[in-house]
C-alpha cells in the first residue's frame, strides 16, 4: 500500500496507446517525500521484464525538511506543489535528483531489480 500523505502533485503523465508514464510527488504520513515514476507498456516490459515498473525517490523527514528550507516554505506539504512549479516533464524525477545532489540532500531509490 502506498503511504500517500496529505499533499501530492502530478509532475508528468503520458497516455499513448503503447506506453504510459506518470511521475507523481507526494508527502508521506511520516513527514517524508516520495517522487514516484511508473511506466507501463510493451517497451517497459522489454526493458525491465516487468510492467508496470516503478522507481521511487524517497526522502526521509530530515531530507524533506531540507527542501522546505531550500524553497523557504513553511511545511513539507507545500513541497509537491513547489516541485510542480519548477519540474514538469518526462525527466522531472531525474531533474529533482540532480537538485538533491547539488545541495547534498540525501535520498534513497526503491526499484525492483531486473530478474534475468
Amino acid at each position: 500500500m502506498v503511504d500517500i500523505g496529505r499533499a501530492s502533485a502530478l509532475l508528468f503523465e503520458s497516455g499513448d496507446m503503447d506506453e504510459r508514464l506518470s511521475i507523481v510527488c507526494y508527502t508521506t504520513d511520516a513527514g517524508g517525500l516520495v517522487i514516484e515514476r511508473t511506466s507501463d507498456g510493451d517497451l517497459t516490459q522489454w526493458s525491465f521484464e516487468e510492467s508496470p515498473h516503478v522507481v521511487k525517490t524517497c526522502l526521509d523527514v530530515s531530507s524533506a525538511r531540507a527542501l522546505v528550507e531550500y524553497y523557504h516554505l513553511d511545511e513539507v506539504d507545500q513541497v509537491p506543489a513547489m516541485l510542480r512549479l519548477e519540474f514538469v516533464g518526462f525527466e522531472s524525477d531525474t531533474q529533482i535528483r540532480a537538485l538533491l545532489k547539488r545541495h547534498a540532500i540525501s535520498y534513497t531509490i526503491q526499484e525492483a531489480p531486473i530478474a534475468r
